[in-house]
């Protein structure tokens, strides 16, 4: 979704047909998020949303938009309310669909989490077209000027550290497109949908691909690598590291600290450590940082052959857990006790190989994919000198001139739809939205 000049909404009061049809395309993942948050199938959701710009274009509500008034997108979340409230549903003809639907739907829309309140998923789904926005024009940015380091810091430093691939992992979407189409990576590219594929055959070389077609391709992406290990055995031992428990690999922390201090996997742990995960996991102040800390008790066992007997008991019902031979490796231990340890607790720990995909992506893509670090939620200077290969120092210097420019552009990029005087508001609360992600 793009954010809204107050030109093109000025535009479509004035009768701009174009105007009125792209107003409606913006904010359509805005309003089909809302509507799926109020408990209506995917299938009525378009439906709804379809009648709603419908009906928003019959009864020529964009003339009671009054900039005066501060946002457009609390008008629009008023009028979508009662719509919602007041309208009984009836289908709109193929026509109307035609007209108002974007080109890829909602394809690459996130569904809603269970829990999640329609108004407050609106909300998010702005927030996160915003930043979206905003990063986009950023790369841009530090691509023409050649400082594209600034963007990996500014990405690491707030936002990176998911196990699937984020829009913004991709720091150069053009070159990312362009290897997609030389299939370096057989492997992902004969998996992907014939949209898809459609997509990164049509792509031109030198031009930044649309926000929508990068939000595809990551999805499809992210499909391949939810459903099995795209790496071989080699990799895997090269990367057994990436084995080790990480907050982003547990569901919820407290938990599993709860079940280790009342199961008899708390016999490997210290009296100390038990007091400390029995403290955190009835606690509020479980931080990030807290958890890694934590989780870093639960890595110093993870190698551990009696580690593996313990594990292998647990779950020697599994036919596809053989016992493994005596002579077996570090690596070979860590990695299948992960994969034991997963099998134990399913609902809570996502499967290693998701992450490990990613990495293995990242290093087919070294140039176009930003190298995560999977550490607390904010990683430290050392840490990003380090992944870098930067002074400490140098890179001190550059988070300023990130942090400088991101907030050029998300000013910018709020002054289009918000009035002046309450541009410094809307920022404070944007930014509250991306921290509660």
């Amino acid at each position: 979704m793009k954010t809204t000049s107050w030109t093109q909404v000025l535009a479509a009061q004035s009768g701009n047909k174009q105007a009125i049809k792209q107003l409606c395309e913006d904010y359509w993942p805005a309003v089909y998020s809302f509507l799926r948050c109020s408990n209506f199938s995917v299938e009525d959701a378009e439906d709804y949303a379809q009648s709603f710009f419908f009906v928003f274009l019959e009864k020529d509500w964009v003339q009671r938009v009054d900039q005066q008034k501060g946002r457009f997108r609390t008008f629009l979340l008023t009028l979508l309310k009662r719509f919602v409230q007041d309208r009984k549903f009836s289908k709109q003809n193929q026509f109307e669909k035609n007209f108002i639907v974007p080109k890829e739907s909602a394809s690459y829309i996130i569904e809603p989490v269970n829990g999640e309140s329609a108004e407050d998923y609106f909300h998010k789904i702005w927030a996160e077209s915003l930043l979206e926005m905003v990063l986009h024009e950023f790369r841009i940015e530090v691509q023409r000027e050649k400082q594209m380091v600034e963007y990996e810091i500014l990405w690491l430093m707030f936002f990176s550290g998911s196990p699937l691939l984020l829009f913004g992992d991709i720091k150069n979407p053009s070159l990312f497109f362009e290897q997609l189409q030389s299939s370096s990576l057989p492997i992902f590219t004969r998996k992907f949908s014939s949209r898809a594929l459609e997509i990164i055959r049509s792509y031109k070389k030198n031009t930044m691909p649309a926000i929508d077609q990068q939000k595809m391709i990551i999805g499809e992406i992210n499909q391949i690598f939810s459903l099995a290990a795209v790496y071989d055995q080699t990799f895997s031992f090269q990367h057994a590291k990436e084995y080790f428990l990480y907050p982003v690999d547990i569901n919820n922390v407290s938990t599993f600290l709860e079940i280790l201090t009342n199961n008899s996997i708390a016999s490997f742990f210290s009296r100390e450590v038990i007091q400390k995960f029995k403290k955190y996991s009835k606690s509020s102040s479980l931080t990030p940082t807290i958890q890694e800390n934590l989780l870093n008790e639960c890595n110093q066992i993870l190698g551990r052959t009696s580690f593996y007997e313990f594990l292998y008991q647990q779950l020697k019902t599994i036919t596809k857990y053989p016992h493994l031979a005596e002579t077996q490796t570090k690596q070979e231990q860590l990695i299948v006790n992960r994969i034991l340890l997963e099998s134990l607790y399913p609902s809570l720990i996502q499967p290693c190989f998701v992450r490990i995909n990613k990495v293995f992506l990242q290093q087919h893509y070294c140039e176009t994919i930003v190298k995560n670090i999977y550490c607390c939620a904010s990683p430290s200077y050392s840490q990003l000198a380090n992944a870098l290969d930067l002074y400490k120092s140098r890179v001190e210097f550059i988070k300023g001139k990130a942090i400088r420019r991101y907030r050029r552009l998300l000013l910018v990029e709020v002054e289009r739809y918000c009035d002046e005087s309450m541009v410094e508001e809307e920022i404070q609360e944007l930014l509250q939205i991306f921290t509660a992600k």
